[in-house]
Parts: C-alpha cells; structure tokens; sequence
C-alpha cells in the first residue's frame, strides 16, 4: 500500500512543480511587461484666476501632441487616473479620447501637497498599463520616489514619462515634452 501511495505521490509532483512554474512564469512577464505613464496636465490658466483653472489652447494642443505621442509608440493603457482639477480631468480625457480608454477617474492623493506614499502603495498592487496626470512638484517627487534617486526631470506642463516595471525596480522608457521633444 505504502507503495502505491508513493508512486502516486511521485506522480503528482512533477506536475506541482510545472504549474507552478507556468504561474511564476506567468507572474514575471506580467510584471515585466506593466508601464505606467506619469503626466503633468497641459499648460492652464493663471493660478491667481482660479484653483479649477481649465487648459488654455496651448495647454489643449500640448496634450494633443503628447496623446498623438502615446499613440505613436501604441501605448495601451487599461486605466487613466487623475487628480480631480479640471486641468488634469481635461488632460486625462484627451489621452483618453486618443487611446481609446473608457476607465478613466479621479484618484485621491495626486495633489501638489500630497505625500507620495498612499499612490506608491496603489501602485505596487497594479499589474496593467496605467496613467496617471498630476501637478508639480508632486509627479517629480513620485518619479524620483519610485526610481528611488533623485531624477531631475522636469515635468514641464504636458510631460509624460513612460515608466516600465522591472521585478521590483521601475525603468525610464522615454520622456516626452510639452514642446514636442522625446529624450
């Protein structure tokens, strides 16, 4: 009997170990494969005329040019946050318009004088493509929180990086500036 049942053991273990080495396998290319795509809203309104202030034309054609870019290197992000202001809902829904994206929402914690932390805890549980448009200084602080040094980017209005996960690191892809400029 303890034979049999040994056997059968002996059976079932290489199986075990090739699902589960299917599902680390699995778990490490999804990793890989997420980008998030960090955005300053386009260029707005004087900050002395109103806090909701909207994109001027400029700001507008800036996000334009930055949505014409997403498109170009066929971005496909799944989700699109932003912080709530209009600038950036406006921002948002022209990426969004571009990409074809229908999940797009306001998410808590990507204000000026926000602490980065409760955005980079979401962020550690995402497995899909995501942007998310914010304001200054706070894109840059998380920027340099995730890549854990200091960057020096400057996210001039309409700026997007193109961040790539990398186990448990982040990778700069590419940046793209408001005035039409890919580094």
């Amino acid at each position: 009997m303890r034979q049999i049942m040994a056997r059968n053991i002996l059976l079932y273990i290489p199986l075990f170990i090739f699902i589960r080495a299917e599902y680390v396998a699995k778990k490490i290319t999804r990793d890989f494969s997420m980008k998030l795509y960090l955005v300053r809203h386009g260029e707005a309104g004087t900050h002395n005329t109103d806090a909701q202030r909207p994109l001027t034309n400029t700001g507008t054609a800036q996000v334009e040019r930055l949505a014409e870019h997403f498109v170009q290197i066929a971005a496909k992000p799944l989700h699109i946050y932003h912080s709530g202001l209009l600038r950036a809902q406006q921002t948002a829904e022209i990426i969004a318009h571009k990409l074809d994206v229908e999940d797009i929402h306001k998410i808590a914690h990507l204000h000026s004088g926000d602490l980065v932390f409760p955005i980079r805890d979401k962020i550690d549980g995402w497995r899909e493509d995501t942007v998310l448009v914010g304001h200054m200084p706070y894109m840059g602080v998380l920027l340099d929180n995730l890549m854990d040094k200091e960057m020096l980017i400057s996210f001039g209005t309409a700026t997007g990086v193109c961040l790539q996960r990398q186990v448990e690191d982040w990778a700069i892809e590419w940046v793209f500036h408001g005035a039409n400029k890919v580094v």
